[in-house]
């Protein structure tokens, strides 16, 4: 009955010592890639953002060279800064 016991105690033991570490691992990689994928979204978001603030602000360059040209500014000229501002508004710190 004690060697049954033992041999239990052994088979549980070496269990723990192949499996825990395996799994420990694992878990690790699950984490790690669940901040990556996080991160990696921020970044496409951040990219997608600048890429239409640079567009927004190459259209308000040209409104603006054509309306010093013609001594006019377009409706959709006043827009476009106040427009851009507000979209992009949380990456400009508070306080």
């Amino acid at each position: 009955m004690v060697k049954v016991k033992q041999l239990k105690l052994r088979i549980f033991a070496q269990f723990l010592i192949i499996i825990a570490p395996i799994t420990l691992v694992l878990i690790y990689q699950a984490v790690s890639d669940q901040r990556r994928t996080g991160a990696i979204e921020k970044v496409v978001q951040r990219q997608r953002l600048s890429r239409e603030a640079k567009e927004s602000f190459e259209s308000f360059v040209t409104l603006g060279a054509d309306a010093v040209d013609t001594g006019t500014t377009a409706s959709t000229n006043t827009t476009t800064p106040q427009n851009t501002t507000q979209r992009f508004s949380f990456w400009i710190p508070m306080g």
